[in-house]
């Protein structure tokens, strides 16, 4: 796995593993009612991450 963090230069990273079932019909690939929620809970997880630690200035 490569790595994109670099914690000691201020660049941290964060793996999610999702599991398809969650979202979609893994035989047709087709999504399900189980993907807006899921849509929803990853938006809430993004903004609760930004309003704690930010968004970095662009390089």
């Amino acid at each position: 796995m490569q790595t994109f963090g670099d914690p000691a230069h201020g660049r941290h990273s964060l793996q999610i593993e999702i599991n398809k079932r969650l979202y979609m019909d893994e035989a047709t690939q087709q999504r399900h009612a189980g993907f807006a929620p899921l849509q929803r809970n990853l938006m809430r997880l993004i903004d609760a991450l930004i309003e704690r630690f930010g968004v970095p200035a662009a390089r």
